[in-house]
């Protein structure tokens, strides 16, 4: 099954509903869909099976299947070392997508380890195995191994002539990401700036399928990845507060994903919560756009609100709206979301998430004056709606009282932390 296959596969089920049962197949290994003993003759058949039960969707059993291939497979070196090397890349691409990062961090060493022993002439398939270790690691939050990795990943594939040139903006991607996690900002965009030119290779577009980049990449088309490198860029310039070159970005990103996905896709979602985010950290909103209205259109639609960008989105826009003194969208998202998280208990927890997006672009500015009036409007909300003695007003104090030290107001920060104390104990 190919790679890129798989991972769609993977991203078209609920996450929860996954992760419970991969949870559960790691733990309860015992149980068994095919009754034989793994042994080095009968590796392939647990490997097909678990291929099989994938397609099916029955991940407990796959898991099991390909950890009795693991064991079937241990000690192939030499001429049958790419077994091996198959079975832990499948397995830890399992692992991967269900959290379990450190257990497929160790298969995807031990195949690398063994490819560099047993296969020297095939670099380009080594970089591929560097290339997920890297974003393994990155997704850990090992940063350094993560780096370590990908200048791995991009060494090995510079050794190779051909389309190794475009696998290689996809390891540079990934570099960019770790080093702007790590706030090596004019690397990041550097490396992030040559992906794009890339990736925008006349030749890449027209031949695509045939070079195998799709596999070695994840992303369908060339334009799905150009349009993620956009917003991530566009991010890097939001963290360096060049606000106008990050709407740029996300401007182009927004184009692409309309064109390529649809106007309701997650891909433009994502980008028109960027571009609020913008404005919100810039101070400038622009009311010709309708982000805000395209946005409200997708929140309203039941089949995408357990989606958890869509989530994210409605924080985004909630933000934007009470930043802005958009009184009437915020009271729209705000009843939104307390009708589709009715039963949820953290549904006031979305609202405050709200908040402190618009507080921390105040922050970010060093506003303290607008932080403290942000915290005091949002404090006088939460008492109307839950009275004066909930513990829910507390995080609303807490802003306040950050606000009133910054700004030297010992006696009332005092006050505050007094009343937002009583309030944790009762």
């Amino acid at each position: 099954m190919p790679a890129v296959q798989f991972r769609r596969c993977l991203k078209s089920v609920s996450g929860v509903y996954w992760f419970l049962w991969i949870s559960i197949g790691i733990c309860c290994s015992a149980f068994s869909a095919n009754p034989s003993t793994p042994s080095p003759q009968n590796w392939k058949q647990f490997y097909d099976a678990g291929k099989k039960f994938w397609y099916k969707k029955e991940y407990k059993e796959s898991y099991q299947n390909l950890v009795s291939a693991d064991e079937a497979t241990r000690g192939f070196t030499g001429s049958e070392a790419w077994k091996r090397v198959e079975v832990l890349r499948t397995e830890s691409q399992l692992l991967f997508y269900f959290k379990h990062y450190s257990q497929a961090a160790a298969l995807l060493e031990e195949a690398a380890q063994l490819w560099q022993e047993n296969e020297k002439s095939k670099q380009d398939e080594l970089a591929r195995i560097q290339y997920a270790l890297s974003e393994t690691f990155y997704r850990d939050h090992e940063l350094e191994k993560a780096e370590r990795a990908a200048l791995a990943s991009i060494a090995n594939l510079e050794k190779k002539q051909g389309t190794s040139r475009w696998e290689k903006a996809f390891s540079q991607k990934l570099l960019a990401q770790i080093y702007s996690m790590q706030k090596r900002y004019p690397e990041a965009e550097a490396l992030f700036k040559e992906a794009i030119a890339a990736l925008e290779t006349p030749e890449l577009v027209a031949n695509y399928d045939s070079y195998g980049i799709a596999e070695f990449s994840s992303y369908a088309v060339p334009s799905e990845a150009i349009s993620h490198l956009q917003n991530d860029l566009g991010l890097l310039y939001v963290r360096t507060k060049r606000y106008q070159e990050a709407t740029d970005q996300f401007r182009s990103a927004l184009k692409v994903a309309d064109a390529q996905y649809g106007k309701s896709s997650w891909n433009s979602v994502i980008t028109m919560g960027n571009l609020l985010t913008t404005e919100l950290h810039s101070g400038n909103f622009d009311r010709k756009q309708k982000y805000t209205d395209r946005l409200l259109k997708i929140l309203k639609s039941d089949s995408k609100w357990e989606i958890p960008t869509i989530r994210e989105a409605a924080v985004q826009l909630a933000a934007h709206a009470y930043k802005s003194k958009n009184e009437k969208d915020f009271e729209q998202i705000q009843n939104l979301i307390f009708s589709r998280e009715k039963d949820h208990p953290e549904k006031e927890g979305l609202l405050s998430d709200a908040v402190s997006l618009a507080i921390v672009a105040e922050k970010d500015r060093g506003d303290w004056p607008a932080v403290e009036k942000i915290g005091r409007d949002w404090l006088a909300r939460l008492e109307k709606q839950y009275g004066t003695n909930s513990k829910l007003i507390v995080p609303a104090l807490e802003q306040i009282q950050l606000a009133c030290e910054k700004q030297n107001k010992k006696e009332e920060a005092s006050q505050i932390y007094g009343r937002a104390m009583i309030l944790r104990r009762s």
